[in-house]
């Protein structure tokens, strides 16, 4: 199933990359994304006050929270499944060192960073990869670092991947594998994980859809590692 899933959302996501360059055109998604890198930027800054951070950014959509984490001097380095969606990041944050590829399966060889951040990306995985993306994201962090990490919150946990392969290669083709979580579900994987919260906040998850609840996790090591 991880060939499939994958490669579907690539496709997708590679068929919105314009979909998401017209989001950094609405100030409601800039405020937005303001307030949720707030916490994560807070904490980086408490835990290395003189160095320059180095950030790894997974799925940097648009490139809204990159041109923020730039902003801050942060050195970056972002990794996206969808080579336009790189493209349309780069076009804001030129300076950021791009990777394409999945995150599951990249080596980043040596690299470790103090921060990670996952803006809607977690619901892009099966329960068990999100295990493994966790883990992995633990791996790559430096003594005191933090994973950000948001997405929507479900009454009941569940996964959709509907498939016509008919349309895959059409522009307005929108189906794509998704996990709902909810939130003991979520904080169940996070503990699977060996991570423990820094901070947690809620807000609407869409802009547009103020009655759906998202959340906002900061996480680090268990035992604060």
């Amino acid at each position: 199933m991880i060939e499939d899933y994958l490669v579907i959302n690539k496709k997708v996501y590679n068929h919105s990359a314009e979909d998401y360059k017209n989001k950094r055109l609405d100030p409601r998604n800039i405020s937005l994304t303001e307030k949720i890198v707030h916490p994560f930027i807070q904490y980086l800054n408490s835990q290395y006050p003189i160095r320059q951070k180095k950030i790894l950014e997974i799925g940097p959509g648009a490139g809204i929270s990159l041109s923020i984490f730039d902003r801050e001097a942060f050195k970056l380095v972002a990794i996206d499944i969808s080579d336009k969606m790189i493209n349309a990041s780069r076009e804001i944050c030129p300076k950021c060192d791009y990777r394409e590829g999945n995150f599951l399966e990249y080596n980043f060889e040596d690299l470790h960073f103090d921060g990670i951040f996952a803006n809607r990306v977690i619901h892009t995985f099966p329960r068990n990869d999100a295990v493994m993306f966790l883990k992995k994201a633990k791996n790559l962090l430096n003594d005191n670092g933090l994973i950000g990490i948001t997405t929507n919150l479900t009454n009941e946990s569940y996964e959709l991947f509907s498939v016509d392969e008919k349309n895959v290669d059409n522009p307005s083709y929108s189906s794509r594998f998704r996990r709902f979580w909810e939130e003991k579900d979520l904080l169940d994987v996070i503990r699977t994980a060996g991570l423990e919260g820094v901070y947690c906040e809620y807000y609407p998850y869409y802009v547009d859809k103020g009655n759906i609840k998202g959340i906002n996790l900061g996480l680090r090591q268990e035992n604060g590692k």
